[in-house]
Formats: C-alpha cells, structure tokens, sequence
C-alpha cells in the first residue's frame, strides 16, 4: 500500500517499488522455535475465527475468504509449502514515508520480524489472513483489495481490532523511523503550525491535512487545525484553545479519506469597520500559538491571507504565512486542490 500503515502490502517509497519490481527483501536470521511457533499459532487462529464467519459475509465475498482459508491451512499442514511461499524478512525502515513491513507479492506472503514480534497472536493473525485473500490488488489493483478487505474485516474480525493493527503497524514505522508525533503543548511556538480552510468545501482538501501532518511529524512539528476557517482564527484569545484541534496519527487516519472539512470552514472576512476586534484577535492567536499559519481557500480567502501576512509585518511580527489555492473549477494557472483532487480521484 503507498499510504500510510495499514493493512496489505505494508509499504510506501522506495522500498515498495523495489519489492514491485521483484526485489524481494534478504529472508531474515531469526530464532526458529519462537518465531515459527507465533506464526504458525497465528495462522491456526486466522483459519478458525475465518471460517467460524464465513457463513456471514456478503455472497461473493465468501470465495475469496475460502481461498484465503485454504492457503493458510496449506501453510499449516505442508512445511514445504511453508518454507517455499512464507518469507520471513527484515523490516525495511529508512523513513517515516519509507518502508516495507510486509506483501503479498506474485504468490508469496512476506511477514516482516518487526510484525511478528511487535503484534499480539489475534492481531498478528488478522494480518495473516489478509495477506493470504488472493491477490486481486494487492500490489496492482490496490483499490479492489482495499474494498474486499473493509467488507470483510468486520465480519471476521470487528472493526476495533482492524482499528487496533493499523495502530500497531504505525507503531513500528514510527519507532524503526525514530518519529514521534509531538504534542504540541509541550512545543515552542516555532514547532507549531496552524492550518485551517475558509470559503466552500472541496475534495482532497482532508487528505491534504493527513499528508502535511506527516510529514511535519517526521521533522519535529506539529498541525494543529483551526474549527471554522477564519471564524475559528478571530475568536477572542481566551476561546482559542477551544478552536484548535491537534492532528494527531489517529486524527491523520480518521480524516484522511473524509469528504468535506473535517473541521469546518467558514466564509468569514476580515472587515475592520464591521468587526475592528477581528485581525487584533487573529494577530494574538498567531502570535501565541505558532510561527507558520497555512490557509487554504479561493481568491476570497487567499486575499484574506494577504491582509493577516500585511499585518503581521505592519506589526513586526514574524509569522510564515502559506496560501493554497482551493477551487472547485479548475480555473487557475496553478495546482489547485480541489478540481485536480477530484478528477484523480475519479479516474
């Protein structure tokens, strides 16, 4: 999977090309009698809870839990089967957005020693049985095997234990990568960002918000997200902890293939003879808060940037402001998000 940890072909960046190019990783030196003994209690576990639900998934959808549940029992009963088609490998970490966990790869299901060590037996077997549901999307049609897999997780599994494994796999990415996801209440402002959205909704705008958190978290900062745009921003200091919302990795997961804002927005303007009050609020609240402020809207609300960024200097104030353009036309010289958002996803 190239985003983010979760689970299926556990990887992103350079590594998951490497493994999609047939590169698969160097099998791993590990203690035969542990090891071995977890897995294969996994997989009895995998093979039990699957067929005990079988009976209750959508016609379809019960095939390919069969097929899954044969595979397994194969690994369990054929130890050539076993030695030729489970690859046991060292985790590849080399960044938070640069890994490979596990796969399922041209008939091979690869189990990286981080998973196995890392994740309790029920968990361990949930990835198990996922890897082993033919591999329709696995690497090539990622789509297909996402949709099999949430149709099936619940039936099987519960959504709090799938719930449960994505956090245990960004669990290992993030202490192989040595990322943490800093609070930003124990940052200086100069670690902080604040982002928020004003004017209409439009697509990508939530996965934007995952992304950048990411990557920020991979460096040392935070996001935080600002309730209803600008309406969020001018709130008199004394309210503003209450509009601002840290994006946390669960955050990040939850939000990222949301439609809509996932905090709001709002069509706010910064008038000075109508609320006076409004940039003096917004100036303290940034001032307080952060040092770099992201604003994504129209040609509205990226002037509204320009008039907080004016301020700011007017006011020697040192504040990185960032616009980004939100349309849902596709009528800029520039990379929108929004229309581009929406026409990749449809495609």
């Amino acid at each position: 999977m190239a985003r983010g940890a979760e689970p299926g072909a556990i990887g992103n960046g350079a590594p998951l090309i490497a493994l999609m190019q047939g590169q698969i990783p160097s099998r791993a030196v590990y203690s035969q009698v542990g090891t071995v003994s977890k897995v294969c209690e996994a997989i009895s576990l995998a093979i039990t809870l699957a067929s005990h639900k079988i009976g209750s998934l959508p016609a379809g959808y019960n095939e390919r839990a069969a097929e899954a549940i044969d595979t397994l029992d194969r690994l369990l009963k054929d130890r050539k089967f076993y030695n030729e088609n489970l690859h046991i490998f060292n985790a590849v970490v080399t960044g938070q957005e640069d890994y490979l966990l596990g796969f399922n790869y041209q008939g091979k299901i690869g189990l990286s020693i981080e998973l196995i060590q890392s994740l309790p037996t029920n968990l361990l077997a949930q990835y198990i049985f996922h890897e082993a549901i033919p591999e329709k999307g696995l690497v090539t049609g990622r789509a297909d095997h996402r949709n099999v897999y949430q149709i099936m997780q619940t039936a099987i599994f519960g959504a709090e234990d799938v719930q449960r494994l994505k956090m245990g796999l960004r669990s290992i990415v993030n202490e192989k990568s040595g990322t943490t996801w800093p609070d930003p209440k124990g940052l200086p402002a100069e670690k902080r960002v604040l982002m928020l959205i004003s004017g209409g909704e439009s697509a990508g705008v939530n996965n934007y918000f995952a992304y950048l958190a990411r990557k920020l978290a991979a460096k040392g900062y935070s996001l935080e997200l600002v309730r209803f745009g600008l309406d969020g921003l001018v709130k008199a200091p004394a309210e503003f902890d209450g509009a601002r919302v840290w994006v946390d990795w669960n955050k990040a997961e939850k939000i990222k293939d949301m439609p809509g804002a996932a905090e709001g927005t709002a069509r706010v303007k910064l008038d000075d003879k109508k609320h006076p009050e409004y940039m003096a609020n917004a100036l303290s609240n940034l001032k307080t808060h952060c040092k770099t402020l992201v604003m994504i809207g129209g040609n509205d609300h990226l002037g509204e940037a320009g008039k907080i960024s004016n301020k700011l200097k007017e006011e020697g104030i040192e504040m990185v402001v960032i616009a980004l353009p939100k349309t849902i036309d596709r009528d800029t010289r520039v990379y929108p998000i929004g229309a581009s958002s929406a026409g990749r996803s449809a495609n």
